[in-house]
């Protein structure tokens, strides 16, 4: 990254974060049809979420990104789990770009439930590692939704 990135900018970013986040489980836990599927609309919704989710756990944070490890040190160079990558690449060439892959390859269907859980105990451990100077009350609450939404 070229230019330094202050606190003030990141814990700002963090309101954005959290917006990702929300939308993404809103769209798999509330917004699903009565025959348990999704209109298309929602379910590209969701993994444009997923997508932007990956980028920040596990892209390089270059360019002005966004990137865990701006607020984790440890979590700079944090690698995807393979399959990840795998459904994050058909994302990508599936539903977020318009390119000739859409009609020369075929698609596997997403593990949505599978992929949206990896997202959300990422989600926690992230918070539950953010330095407290990061931490605000809605963060903490928020972090505090997410553990309650889990073990139930």
């Amino acid at each position: 990254m070229t230019t330094s990135i202050t606190d003030n900018e990141k814990k700002a970013f963090l309101g954005h974060l959290k917006y990702e986040v929300k939308n993404m489980i809103y769209g798999v836990t509330q917004c699903r049809r009565p025959d348990g599927l999704y209109l298309t609309l929602i379910y590209v919704g969701i993994f444009t979420y997923m997508r932007n989710l990956y980028e920040f756990f596990y892209g390089k944070g270059k360019k002005g990104n966004a990137h865990a490890g701006h607020f984790i040190d440890e979590w700079k160079n944090k690698k995807s789990p393979p399959e990840l990558k795998k459904w994050n690449n058909q994302i990508n060439t599936h539903l977020s770009h318009l390119n000739y892959a859409r009609v020369t390859r075929s698609f596997k269907i997403y593990p949505l439930w599978e992929l949206y859980n990896h997202y959300v105990y990422l989600i926690i451990k992230f918070l539950d590692e953010l330095p407290p100077k990061y931490m605000n009350p809605i963060l903490k609450k928020f972090s505090e939704d997410l553990d309650k939404m889990v073990s139930e």
